[in-house]
């Protein structure tokens, strides 16, 4: 062989499967965004059952703070308003003892907010505008800043 191999062709079955795997036009995982989504929402046995302030294992504060980060891509935040994730994210805001999930689920519904579809759908909630506008009580600081 006189030259290299040429590369792979581009209707490659791993290609079209990270394809179906993509939310939008990004190289966000569908399956990862909902995998961490499901984690936290088994974490909320968690919440009904403490008295206390509890804290976020660091893995899931890792992986919540990176949905976060996605939050701001448009593609991103319409995939969580298809997930229904400002319903999840207004339950944890509702019972949350831990101050840092409490401050990453505002600043994650933020994020979304700045999506003009998004923002017009989450305005329309009166329960999840009680809800963000009850944390302006709140005493934590960082929650105080994204709830403004």
């Amino acid at each position: 062989m006189d030259r290299n191999p040429s590369p792979p062709s581009s209707d490659s079955e791993e290609e079209e499967v990270a394809a179906g795997n993509s939310i939008g036009n990004t190289v966000y995982s569908k399956h990862w965004l909902i995998s961490v989504l499901e984690k936290l929402i088994e974490d909320t046995s968690k919440l009904n059952n403490e008295e206390e302030q509890m804290e976020l294992d660091e893995e899931m504060e890792n992986d919540i703070c990176k949905v976060w980060d996605m939050s701001m891509d448009k593609d991103v935040a319409l995939f969580l308003q298809e997930f229904k994730a400002p319903d999840i994210f207004m339950v944890f805001l509702a019972k949350s003892k831990c101050p840092r999930l409490t401050e990453i689920c505002v600043g994650i519904l933020g994020n979304m907010a700045c999506c003009q579809d998004i923002c017009i759908s989450v305005s329309k909630d009166e329960n999840l505008g009680q809800i963000v506008l009850h944390r302006l009580c709140d005493s934590d600081s960082p929650t105080l800043l994204e709830t403004s």
